[in-house]
């Protein structure tokens, strides 16, 4: 699912977990540049792929119709809710809320409530993600806290409540 932080940028993050499995919880702080030739998905309405441009214009784009983008970078729209088609792909224009594109992740740690296991912390230029192994039984909710240090110096902590799912 996407759900606005409060400071800047979405983050996906399933509605729920099963406590038998592992789940990879991601956050973007600021979305990939477009590349040709690849695969873009919606797996459901909030839950969608987005891009940046090559050249940033303060928008980034939703996937709403998934597929293959094409050979040459569309010429996108210029205000929030225009649409354009590349390759199989319908892109959305959306106001930008994100990290900025010239701003990367510094560093990124992740701790869990409640006694759950979280392993693998990774990041990238803008994308943190880590690993919920183990949730002991009993926890019904837990929160993660996830805090962030920008290149220029910013700091960011962002919490995520995660419901485990009834079987």
């Amino acid at each position: 699912m996407i759900y606005s932080a409060t400071a800047k940028g979405p983050f996906k993050v399933s509605g729920f977990h099963d406590r038998d499995s592992k789940r990879l919880i991601g956050i973007i702080y600021k979305p990939a540049t477009w590349v040709t030739g690849t695969v873009y998905y919606k797996r459901a309405d909030d839950d969608y792929d987005i891009v940046l441009p090559t050249v940033f214009k303060g928008l980034y784009f939703k996937v709403t119709n998934p597929g293959l983008s094409g050979g040459t970078e569309p010429v996108w729209p210029t205000t929030i809710g225009g649409t354009v088609t590349d390759g199989g792909i319908t892109w959305e224009a959306v106001g930008y809320n994100l990290m900025l594109p010239t701003v990367n992740i510094s560093t990124s740690t992740f701790t869990a409530s409640d006694g759950v296991t979280l392993t693998s912390p990774t990041n990238t230029t803008g994308i943190t993600q880590v690993m919920i192994s183990a949730v002991p039984v009993g926890v019904t909710v837990f929160t993660i806290l996830n805090h962030t240090v920008r290149s220029n110096g910013e700091e960011d902590d962002v919490t995520l409540q995660i419901k485990i799912a009834d079987r």
